[in-house]
């Protein structure tokens, strides 16, 4: 099959166009909250500094600074034993360990059980 005669080529997929079998787009987005979604990304089983890490490699802190270089959402680095509870738009950092939030533009602060994280 030559590529111009591929059905699924990315013209053709662009040309289609999506119809909701019943409601609205504004009726099926509102669906979304049921899902809980935070505006922060989770990073579990975070670790400042991994001893068996090979010399020279990139840390988890790299990779976020790399990843907020093009995204602005907060980072929130869950130590083992850390979890955080969101409730009414209000996250806490709950557990036996610390969290470590990383936010663009700030430098990265740790926080521990009970105190409010500042994020959305």
């Amino acid at each position: 099959m030559r590529a111009r005669d591929n059905p699924f080529r990315t013209e053709r997929v662009l040309d289609v166009r999506y119809r909701l079998a019943s409601g609205s787009w504004a009726d099926l987005l509102s669906r979304f909250d049921a899902l809980g979604l935070v505006g922060f990304n989770i990073n579990p089983h975070y670790k400042e500094a991994d001893p068996l890490m090979a010399a020279g490699s990139e840390t988890r802190d790299d990779r976020i600074r790399e990843y907020h270089v093009v995204n602005r959402n907060p980072v929130v680095g869950l130590e083992e034993g850390a979890l955080v509870r969101v409730e009414n738009g209000r996250a806490t950092a709950l557990g036996t360990a610390r969290i470590k939030l990383f936010r663009r533009g700030v430098a990265p602060r740790w926080y521990t059980a009970g105190a409010r994280l500042p994020v959305k």
